[in-house]
């Protein structure tokens, strides 16, 4: 029997587990900083890991009340080195696994908080290494696995680790969510919070002319912050969070704090650094005479930007599709991942090679498609055989 077909046939064997498993990661609350259901999750993989006679390093973040990451390795006999990434944490709250337990509906979607970002990566990845691991194939030098603890906040303790590992490994394969119409990625925008904050001087707001308002002051720079944005280069600005004045409408003080955070996605290092500089050139010319603005900016993800290295991985990927007759399409994600800080030290990066998503991430119709559960497992699979016969792409 071919690998191919020893490959799908383990695949199709294990689809009622895999989905046991998803229902079990699922009916977890582990958004965020949750310390009992990140814990939780970090469990479960540790035990799958172990299991699968992987070598396991746990890093606590925030003295582990935030949860904390796992490295599991997997040493094998081959030439090729790589690295998995998944996250374990949600942008769901306690509560939402009771108020949205996993279903799966009439048309084949499976739902729950967290279903397909990125908790159906996470189970993927584990079978992927039990097929190999039950097919006895080892033609690899290591595979790891790190699964994040604090994705969704922009893995600021994480980020480190994720490119010590990705240095030491040959190429990196990112298990967030495919995308709809059978896509993965080979570029993605990066994010970062942009800051303004305003400082005035209050006054009886029937005298505004005594004080300095300082949310007249932060109106007139969001608005000209939004003009930043750039459609044609897909640099997108959005306003999350305005606050200004005081919570007792009953006080009629004119505000002397403002403040605003707007979100920013950008292709490429140069559109966020341009974004950042008209920002701060922008805080130095004030409407309102007597503020004072300052502006910085918080990078989330680097920009996920498409190379030679991670092209040719992914025709390697559209091969290995092609040998069940389906077609992976290559496509540009509108959302930035670890696999941004992943491609910043190592370009043989693919992302979105998860089971597909329904393109409702971050919602509460948030869904996978269990049609794609063989098909991306058998994906990573013989991506994991090919790629570790390799030393580099």
């Amino acid at each position: 029997m071919k690998d191919s077909e020893q490959v799908l046939a383990a695949c199709q064997q294990v689809e009622v587990s895999f989905i046991k498993d998803w229902q079990a990661l699922v009916a977890i609350d582990s958004p965020t900083c949750c310390q009992d259901g990140l814990a939780q999750m970090g469990d479960f993989i540790v035990n799958k890991l172990i299991g699968l006679g992987a070598t396991v390093v746990t890093y606590p973040v925030n003295d582990g009340q935030d949860g904390y990451n796992v490295v599991g390795t997997i040493e094998g006999n081959g030439g090729g080195s790589i690295l998995l990434l998944v996250h374990m944490d949600t942008v769901f709250p306690v509560g939402a696994a009771v108020e949205r337990p996993f279903h799966i509906d009439d048309e084949g979607i499976a739902h729950g908080p967290g279903v397909s970002d990125d908790k159906a990566g996470i189970v993927q990845c584990l079978h992927a290494l039990e097929i190999l691991r039950n097919l006895g194939y080892t033609a690899y030098k290591k595979i790891t696995l790190l699964a994040n603890c604090q994705e969704e906040n922009g893995s600021h303790e994480t980020r480190e680790l994720i490119m010590k590992l990705a240095r030491e490994h040959d190429c990196v394969l990112c298990a967030e969510a495919g995308l709809p119409g059978d896509g993965i990625c080979t570029k993605r925008v990066g994010s970062g919070n942009l800051v303004t904050e305003v400082k005035g001087r209050t006054a009886h707001a029937a005298y505004p002319w005594q004080g300095y308002n300082a949310a007249d002051e932060l109106a007139y720079q969001v608005l000209h912050l939004n003009q930043l944005a750039n459609q044609e280069a897909g640099t997108i600005i959005t306003t999350r969070i305005l606050e200004a004045g005081m919570d007792n409408v009953e006080k009629n003080v004119v505000p002397d704090q403002a403040r605003a955070v707007m979100r920013v996605y950008a292709h490429s290092p140069e559109e966020m650094d341009r974004v950042e500089q008209a920002a701060w050139a922008l805080a130095q010319k004030t409407q309102i005479s007597g503020t004072q603005v300052t502006s910085s900016f918080q990078l989330a993800f680097p920009p996920f930007v498409q190379s030679a290295k991670n092209l040719k991985l992914a025709g390697l990927a559209q091969q290995v599709y092609q040998e069940i007759g389906l077609t992976l399409t290559l496509a540009s994600g509108a959302a930035a991942t670890d696999a941004g800080w992943a491609a910043a030290v190592n370009e043989a990066t693919l992302c979105s090679v998860g089971p597909v998503s329904n393109g409702q991430n971050h919602t509460v119709q948030e869904g996978a498609d269990v049609k794609s559960i063989v098909p991306r497992l058998y994906l990573l699979t013989r991506l994991l055989m090919e790629l570790g016969l390799q030393e580099c792409i």
